[in-house]
């Protein structure tokens, strides 16, 4: 968002692009990367949604309907995943997390 907010929309795209190569095939991102390299392989499920809420922000500064199309897999398949690991109780006690082996656990 901080991107399309201050006058970078391309960056934006190239951004939310590198996101779409970068999810995996649950709809999850790694918490940590350097470049390429995952750095933290633990899987944050309350941040995987995030994506949503910035490509919303991104059409209404940009008006580019197209390029919301083309990311709107990405943003189904974050979502996705936030409700399947998502209850009422992991919402009521804060932030949790998922290790690469599909464990939840809490941060």
């Amino acid at each position: 968002m901080a991107l399309t907010v201050t006058g970078y929309p391309d960056r934006a795209r190239a951004a939310y692009r590198w996101l779409a190569d970068k999810q995996l095939g649950d709809g999850s991102w790694f918490n940590y990367y350097q470049g390429d390299q995952v750095k933290d392989a633990r899987l944050d499920t309350n941040v995987c949604a995030y994506v949503a809420a910035g490509l919303y922000h991104y059409l209404f500064a940009t008006g580019d309907v197209d390029f919301c199309v083309e990311l709107w897999p990405v943003v189904e398949r974050a979502i996705d995943l936030s409700c399947a690991t998502s209850t009422a109780t992991a919402r009521s006690r804060g932030r949790w997390t998922r290790s690469a082996s599909a464990r939840v656990t809490r941060c």
